[in-house]
């Protein structure tokens, strides 16, 4: 890494490497498959800057190189997850943030994320199909129209994005600090995110798109009260303050799509004291 700092700020370049481990999967009722080692190549280039006292803005692009990247699957057959190799992956991408004072109580800030990833070669994806599709004789024709429920099967993942990179995200946020009397101080916080639809495993599952996240906004309160010569505080929070509907995970498995859901609005309050 290199980093030159001067008066308006700083400017850096980077390069890193990393590594993971391969191996076996878990045991399964068959032939276990082994797991190549995976590997990744990152640089990024960035600059920040301070135009003011009040103000700081900072920019960054980067390019990740991945080599036979380890991705997670639902395998049925061993009731569990196992781990395969896509040849590589790319992902390219840049940051902006910005953090403005307005004076001494509020201070807003401003951050938007670019990414730009897709599987480089992946011919042999493992994803899910429905039953009445397959072919297995290759005739051309379905083996039995009348089945139901779906069926692992491999798949052309090559050219199709990776999993959990959407291409646009914002952020935002207020912080309004405030003298209340005597020792009482209060702090407000805002937080406010978006993030663009994605993929949350690789190929959305297989063409039926099971596991797709779609674009959603989270909004995030807090208001702390504070003492500071008695050490003791009160927060008061609304965690997803709109009610957003959106996902912590989803799988695509032989019996279906799941999905494990974030928790809806939650209102709390927690007392501290600090001696």
């Amino acid at each position: 890494a290199l980093n030159y700092r001067a008066d308006w700020g700083s400017v850096y370049a980077s390069y890193s490497k990393g590594f993971k481990a391969g191996g076996y999967n878990s045991p399964n009722f068959g032939p276990v498959e082994r797991v190549e080692p995976e590997s990744i190549d990152a640089y990024e280039i960035g600059v920040k800057l301070i135009p003011g006292n009040n103000i700081q803005i900072e920019f960054a692009a980067f390019h990740y190189d991945w080599q036979n990247l380890q991705i997670a699957i639902i395998d049925t057959g061993s009731l569990g997850i196992s781990q395969e190799n896509a040849a590589g992956a790319k992902i390219n991408g840049f940051e902006a943030a910005t953090r403005w004072a307005a004076n001494e109580m509020v201070s807003i800030g401003l951050s938007y994320t670019h990414l730009d990833g897709k599987y480089q070669d992946y011919p042999n994806a493992s994803g899910f199909v429905a039953r009445a599709t397959v072919d297995g004789d290759g005739d051309g024709m379905p083996d039995n129209p009348d089945l139901k429920g779906l069926q692992r099967a491999s798949l052309d993942y090559i050219g199709v994005r990776t999993a959990q990179t959407p291409k646009n995200s914002f952020a935002a946020d207020m912080i309004v600090a405030f003298p209340i009397t005597g020792n009482w101080s209060g702090k407000f916080v805002a937080i406010a995110s978006y993030s663009d639809d994605y993929d949350m495993i690789a190929g959305a599952g297989g063409p039926a798109k099971l596991t797709v996240q779609d674009d959603y906004t989270v909004v995030n309160l807090t208001l702390d009260i504070e003492n500071q010569q008695s050490g003791l505080s009160v927060q008061l929070f609304v965690d997803n303050a709109t009610d957003e509907k959106y996902l912590f995970e989803s799988q695509t498995t032989n019996y279906g799509g799941y999905q494990g859901v974030q928790f809806p609005r939650i209102f709390g309050a927690r007392l501290r004291k600090s001696w």
